[in-house]
């Protein structure tokens, strides 16, 4: 069997550059590649049209954005994480299509993505689970055990500007797979950051509520790669207790990741974003 292409960031960035007759999708990372690459080949599937959009990866925001502002491309559209950013001033590039969430893995975050699935594994109508469903427990449990992490979290980003690679995927829960969070990691990592940064919690609140204009929201504007065990965790004891076992073919947090994936669609403001960023380099 022939390897498949296993290309660098700067690899793929060379290629837009090169390859003036396609148009390309420049997202993040390698794991928001796969993600965007199979929702636009869905997009594409039911639609004639000569040219696709290739998705690849451009290995980071600050990459991508020195990239834009170096070479000044024209065959592409670029969608980036929102993270801590303003988006309609830090990310204000007309190739840019900023997501509205923190990350990719946010949009997971939503009961229109997830009902579909829920249908699937409890052998139940879509219509009968719209009904009753709500994701307002874990959220609500979210805000309420993450207001203190959150502004150490916005400091330690927007003004420390440390290595957020090293909390991305942290592990917040409970043990024994419950799925609500643990107030004492929760207290453990924000003192580990504190202390990195050598500074206090009154320092960080300040600046943050001096910063955020508007109310936050944790399923929105919290690193969604941390909450994701939460949330898998949550679904699962959900099913479970519906019917036994109905979440076994769901094993682990990436297999959720990978059946909810094509149901991202049902976010009405994500299908939103990938349409504008089509139209940007090919107008439809």
């Amino acid at each position: 069997m022939h390897r498949f292409p296993q290309l660098t960031p700067e690899e793929n960035l060379i290629s837009v550059l090169m390859d003036k007759n396609n148009q390309y999708l420049v997202v993040e990372g390698a794991s928001d590649m796969s993600i965007f690459s199979e929702l636009m080949d869905l997009i594409f599937y039911n639609i004639e049209f000569d040219k696709k959009v290739i998705t690849v990866f451009g290995g980071g925001k600050p990459k991508i954005l020195d990239w834009i502002e170096t070479e000044s491309p024209t065959n592409v559209s670029v969608i980036l994480d929102m993270d801590f950013d303003d988006f309609n001033n830090d990310l204000n590039n007309p190739i840019i299509f900023p997501l509205k969430r923190y990350s990719i893995e946010n949009y997971f975050f939503n009961e229109s993505v997830v009902i579909p699935l829920l249908a699937n594994l409890l052998k139940l109508n879509i219509n009968d689970i719209e009904a009753l469903f709500s994701l307002d427990e874990l959220k609500t449990h979210w805000l309420e055990n993450l207001t203190e992490l959150m502004p150490v979290l916005y400091y330690y980003q927007k003004i420390y500007a440390g290595n957020r690679n090293k909390w991305s995927s942290v592990f917040i829960n409970q043990n024994h797979g419950y799925w609500q969070l643990s107030k004492s990691k929760i207290e453990a990592f924000q003192t580990q950051l504190l202390t990195e940064m050598g500074v206090d919690f009154q320092t960080c609140k300040e600046v943050f509520e001096n910063s955020w204009c508007s109310q936050w929201e944790a399923s929105i504007n919290f690193p969604g790669k941390i909450l994701f065990e939460s949330f898998h965790r949550y679904l699962k004891n959900l099913c479970n207790e519906q019917k036994k076992k109905a979440y076994s073919p769901v094993t682990s947090k990436n297999s959720l990741k990978a059946q909810l994936i094509p149901r991202l669609f049902r976010n009405d403001e994500l299908k939103e974003i990938l349409h504008q960023s089509i139209q940007c380099c090919l107008p439809i």
